[in-house]
């Protein structure tokens, strides 16, 4: 998945794009989504590929799209692409062509069959294996990945909800913890929420435990240091971040039956306080 790439009109932005996917290419089609921006004047087209890179053949190419951009708004334009052959590691690449200059703000590439058929759904083979299993309960998104390096990278679970397109990334808790083990590009896009944990909950037949941020960043990397916590008097937000996480998974626009919840770790507040806590959640 990407965000907010542009190209223009110079000789050597003519590849716009080209990510490795990490997922194996099967002969079946997978749905490239995009949404594009195109200035007022004229029309840009793009050509959208899944390709072999290491491939010795004449063309690289196992499948492609072009998607005439017209409109100077924001909008959404779907293509799907076959592959003609099962390969473990393919890449998305995406040119332009012409001249005029076009703004990519979402790329996000699906397999069509996605596990019980759900629009921005897990791939069906781990979400089989995760079911096969026959797991109790799910908990999410983690643990570590919930406190953040510092607060303000902590995971907030009403960002991951919404269109997936309007969803916005977040640095990634692993991303530079360790310097033997430094991933800079590692980020999160959110296009996995909590909307989609909570589907996925419901389809392996398990009960969903989501864990949620009582106000404490990750104590390995803020040893000693009481000021990257929330003090307790100041939790009034994490505590309604609760309530409207109960009202989101049981309101009956969203999932009917009642769901737990959990914390990630215990906040002074969680033991001074938890029967006053307690008693708003109940």
């Amino acid at each position: 998945m990407a965000k907010l790439l542009r190209l223009g009109k110079k000789r050597n932005e003519f590849l716009l794009f080209c990510s490795q996917l990490f997922v194996t290419l099967q002969p079946k089609g997978c749905e490239n989504r995009l949404r594009l921006s195109n200035p007022p004047k004229g029309v840009a087209t793009i050509r959208v590929q899944l390709i072999d890179e290491s491939s010795m053949d004449e063309r690289q190419e196992l499948a492609e799209q072009k998607v005439d951009v017209t409109s100077a708004e924001w909008k959404k334009y779907t293509v799907t692409l076959t592959s003609t052959k099962t390969l473990k590691q393919a890449k998305l690449r995406i040119f332009l062509q012409g001249s005029n200059s076009v703004a990519l703000e979402h790329i996000s590439l699906f397999p069509v069959n996605t596990y019980k058929n759900r629009e921005n759904g897990m791939r069906r083979d781990l979400a089989q294996a995760l079911e096969d299993l026959h797991p109790g309960i799910f908990r999410f998104p983690g643990g570590c990945i919930v406190e953040g390096t510092d607060l303000a990278t902590r995971y907030q679970w009403k960002n991951s909800v919404g269109p997936v397109e309007n969803r916005p990334l977040n640095q990634n808790r692993w991303e530079h913890t360790f310097d033997h083990r430094y991933f800079p590009d590692y980020y999160q896009s959110y296009g996995l929420g909590f909307f989609e944990f909570f589907q996925l909950s419901e389809d392996i037949g398990a009960e969903p435990l989501p864990i949620i941020s009582v106000g404490l960043a990750c104590q390995f990397q803020n040893w000693n240091k009481e000021s990257a916590h929330v003090k307790t008097d100041e939790l009034q937000p994490y505590i309604d971040d609760c309530l409207d996480l109960i009202e989101f998974a049981n309101g009956p626009d969203h999932h009917p039956e009642p769901c737990g919840y959990g914390r990630r770790e215990q906040h002074p507040a969680s033991r001074t306080d938890y029967p006053t806590v307690r008693h708003h959640c109940r």
